[in-house]
């Protein structure tokens, strides 16, 4: 699991050969995205407005959804609606 700190939305910039991404609703006013298989590359603009890249660390699939000025990520083997319930869980405790 990791947080950033971003400006506005977070693209996907670049799916790997095999990589496909949904996007996925974890509140009525949340959505992310789960990513799943190759590698991926996650735009965003930092705090102090430069672009800036977050790679695939190539554990597993990843979920990617904001909260406020914060974007989470999380990579895991596990599936999706597991991976849904931690989510949803970090949310009850980060500012929207």
């Amino acid at each position: 699991i990791t947080q950033f700190e971003a400006i506005g939305e977070v693209a996907i910039k670049q799916l790997g050969g095999d990589a496909t991404f949904r996007e996925v609703q974890l509140a009525p006013d949340v959505r992310g995205f789960w990513i799943e298989g190759g590698p991926h590359t996650i735009s965003f603009l930092g705090p102090d407005g430069t672009l800036r890249e977050d790679t695939a660390r190539l554990v597993g699939d990843t979920l990617v959804w904001q909260a406020g000025d914060r974007t989470f990520r999380i990579e895991s083997e596990m599936p999706l609606d597991a991976v849904l319930d931690i989510a949803r869980s970090l949310m009850d405790t980060a500012p929207r």
